[in-house]
């Protein structure tokens, strides 16, 4: 499943709706903290390093666009040195954002954009509603109240003058942090493992368009 570097726009159509840059060459870059457990031992290793996430692939049908990201913050949950990037497919419907990981095998992002249109999201990725409300809890298990297993919105912030979102998947074992900001991105993500150390601090530092 899970986790998020985006770009939210309001717009006027379908809502508000939730979108993103998608012109070919989109980047977003990130200065990241970073903690990891040496495989097979005790010995916990940091570092402060640059992370960039990447447009790699777009596809629309209907009231549904497909953006496939490289290298999307989520990456670095587990890092160690040497950590590629994957694949993440962001899909924006008339009732919400969707993230669709890719599976691990998977290295080509217009052959996953292609699968992903083609096929229904699951429950479980639905992060954001079209319009956000604190509170809201999405993808997750009918009946629960303690806000965990779900993606929480728990605040709205303003960045640079601009509102966003604050948004959150908890589980017993670990912690997201997502901050959403309309025009900018992901402009916060965090990840913390309960166990074993591993952990992301990563903040937005610039964004822009390639030729």
């Amino acid at each position: 499943m899970h986790t998020l570097a985006l770009t939210l726009l309001l717009a006027a159509s379908v809502g508000p709706n939730l979108l993103i840059p998608s012109a070919p060459g989109t980047f977003w870059r990130y200065r990241a903290a970073v903690e990891w457990t040496v495989a097979d031992s005790n010995v916990v290793r940091s570092a402060d390093i640059d992370w960039e996430t990447t447009l790699a692939a777009t596809r629309t049908s209907g009231a549904t666009t497909v953006l496939v990201l490289s290298g999307f913050p989520s990456d670095l949950c587990w890092y160690e040195p040497g950590t590629k990037p994957s694949l993440m497919a962001l899909v924006f419907r008339s009732d919400g954002l969707y993230l669709e990981q890719a599976p691990e095998h998977e290295i080509d992002a217009e052959r996953f954009a292609t699968a992903v249109l083609a096929s229904a999201p699951a429950p479980d990725d639905h992060v954001l509603s079209p319009i956000p409300h604190v509170g809201d809890c999405l993808g997750g298990s009918p009946g629960r109240t303690d806000g965990l297993y779900c993606w929480h919105v728990d605040r709205r912030v303003r960045h640079d003058g601009r509102p966003g979102w604050v948004v959150a998947y908890r589980t017993n074992p670990d912690e997201q942090v997502v901050e959403f900001v309309p025009g900018l991105g992901i402009t916060r993500y965090e990840f913390r493992h309960h166990g074993t150390v591993a952990s992301v601090r990563a903040r937005l530092v610039a964004t822009g368009t390639r030729p």
